[in-house]
C-alpha cells in the first residue's frame, strides 16, 4: 500500500510543481529603470509606484506561503495538546520514533475551518492586491506610450519586454505554489510521514490512513474563488 500511495503522490507533485515564494529572492535593482532610459518625470514616478506595489504583493504572498506550510499542523486543534505536534511535516530525524510513543488524531471540522480561512485570503489577495498591481502595470504601459516620443517609447519598450517583465515572472509564477493540496493528498503525505519516520509503523499508518475521512468541504465557502492562478498570470 505504502508504494501505491508514494507512486500517486510523485505523480500529483511532477503534475503541478512550481517554484514557491520562499525560493524567490527579492533584488531591488530588478525593478529599477536603467539610468540611460530618457523617461518623462510621470513615468519615472509611476514605476516607483508599481515597485512599491509589487513589494506589497510579494509581502502578501510570504504570509500566504508561511499559512499553507502550517497545513499539517491545522489537521487537529492545538487544544489536543501533545498530540498537535506530532504533525509537523517532518516528524523526526533518524533513529525512527517508537511506535508507541505515538497518537495520531485528525480533526476533519478543524481543518475545514483552516482551509476556509484560507480560501478566503487567498480570494481577497488574488481580487485586490494582485488585481491592483495588474493594473497599474497595464496603466504604466498605457502612460509611457502616451507621453514618450517614437524613439525613447521603443528604447523604454525594448527594456520592459525584454527585461522587466521577465524579472516579474521570476516571482509572479510562484503564485502557483499557493494553491492548497486537497485533503487526500495531505492524508497521503502524514501516511508517509509514518511509514518514512515511525518504528514497526506499517499498522499505525494503515490505522491513521483507513480512520481519517475520505474528505473534507471548506465551511462556508465562497462562491467566487473558483479560479485559476494559471489564468491570473496570463
Amino acid at each position: 500500500m505504502a508504494e501505491a500511495v508514494r507512486r500517486r503522490r510523485s505523480i500529483m507533485r511532477l503534475s503541478y510543481a512550481c517554484n514557491t515564494i520562499t525560493d524567490y529572492t527579492y533584488d531591488p535593482r530588478c525593478f529599477e529603470m536603467p539610468s540611460w532610459l530618457q523617461v518623462p518625470p510621470e513615468v519615472q514616478e509611476a514605476h516607483h509606484q508599481l515597485h512599491s506595489i509589487a513589494l506589497q504583493v510579494i509581502k502578501g504572498m510570504n504570509v500566504l506561503s508561511g499559512m499553507r506550510e502550517r497545513r499539517y499542523n491545522e489537521l487537529c486543534s492545538k487544544d489536543m495538546g501533545i498530540l498537535h505536534h506530532m504533525h509537523d511535516p517532518t516528524l523526526a530525524p533518524a533513529p525512527k520514533i517508537p511506535r508507541d510513543a505515538l497518537k495520531f488524531y485528525v480533526d476533519p471540522l478543524h481543518y475545514a475551518t483552516f482551509t476556509t480561512t484560507y480560501i478566503r485570503l487567498i480570494s481577497e489577495f488574488v481580487t485586490i492586491p494582485y488585481q491592483k498591481w495588474r493594473g497599474y502595470k497595464s496603466h504604466l504601459e498605457h502612460m509611457a506610450s502616451r507621453l514618450m516620443g517614437s524613439f525613447q517609447y521603443q528604447e523604454w519598450r525594448r527594456w520592459w519586454q525584454g527585461t522587466f517583465v521577465d524579472e516579474m515572472w521570476k516571482w509572479e509564477v510562484c503564485m502557483e505554489g499557493l494553491v492548497m493540496p486537497t485533503w487526500e493528498e495531505i492524508i497521503d503525505d502524514v501516511y508517509l510521514m509514518i511509514i518514512d519516520w515511525v518504528e514497526d509503523s506499517e499498522e499505525l499508518a494503515n490505522t491513521f490512513y483507513i480512520s481519517s475521512p475520505e474528505s473534507i468541504t471548506p465551511l462556508d465557502e465562497p462562491t467566487n474563488v473558483s479560479f485559476s492562478f494559471s489564468t491570473c498570470l496570463v
